[in-house]
């Protein structure tokens, strides 16, 4: 005689008793068209639900600009076009401008970046803080709040 032992796997359910309909372990998900690259998603755990993916260990690149962005965090949620990153937040261009913060909300759409919460930008050696962020890729207009700046001149 032989006999089968099924193990039930637990199944990731949301809150809102979604349930995950794919868990990923450490993976890439990469975004190409006729003209190449458009974007790559890549992280250590994610689950795929009906409308979104959470991602751990968040990692994208968006080649859809004029300038190549970057962004990663501890936690991500990507619906559609729109990102909820958490936790130790990096967002960089190609270009050099860059900031950290704890919360971002990205709109892959409108190529807008917004940060609630405390933020710290760099440019070189140039360093920027204040209590809120939202920078516009297309324009290049950044506003912010309660802004201290640290700006160092070149000696001629």
């Amino acid at each position: 005689m032989i006999f089968f032992l099924f193990k039930p796997i637990k199944v990731p359910v949301q809150k809102s008793g979604e349930i995950a309909l794919l868990k990923l372990e450490k993976f890439k998900i990469t975004e190409l068209s006729d003209s190449g690259l458009l974007n790559i998603l890549d992280g250590e755990q994610g689950l795929r639900y009906p409308n979104k993916y959470i991602v751990k260990k968040f990692n994208y690149v968006d080649n859809e600009s004029e300038y190549l962005v970057r962004i990663k965090s501890d936690k991500g949620i990507y619906a559609g076009d729109l990102f909820d990153l958490e936790g130790d937040v990096v967002y960089s261009r190609a270009d050099g401008i860059s900031f950290l913060s704890q919360k971002v909300h990205y709109n892959k759409t409108q190529k807008i970046v917004k940060s609630p919460v405390k933020f710290v930008s760099m440019m070189g050696e140039n360093k920027i803080t204040g209590s809120s962020i939202e920078y516009n890729n297309i324009t290049g207009i950044t506003n912010s709040k309660n802004v201290t700046i640290n700006y160092k001149f070149k000696e001629r």
